[in-house]
């Protein structure tokens, strides 16, 4: 679930909203199928934890495989502003 919301956060400070809202979507989707079936099988916590948790991870890697273009066409900075000196002294 951190992994999901930290995507989701990134996600949308690039304006990448479609992709966002599309793993919200499968994540959804994915919960509600896994969890009909396994709860059909065993009615417990940890099968909701585990679909949940299946849910987030497929959704956010579907989402990083989407999305990895557009992650590689952001501009670096040519220079480390971090390590710059300030010629002051």
């Amino acid at each position: 679930m951190i992994l999901q919301h930290t995507l989701i956060s990134l996600f949308n400070a690039l304006r990448l909203f479609r992709v966002v809202s599309a793993m919200n979507f499968l994540q959804s989707i994915l919960f509600a199928s896994l969890a009909l079936g396994l709860l059909s099988l065993d009615a417990s916590v940890s099968s909701i934890l585990i679909d949940c948790s299946a849910g987030c991870l497929v959704a956010s890697l579907g989402a990083l495989i989407w999305a990895w273009p557009a992650l590689n066409g952001v501009d670096r900075p040519k220079t480390d502003c971090l390590n710059q000196s300030s010629g002051r002294g």
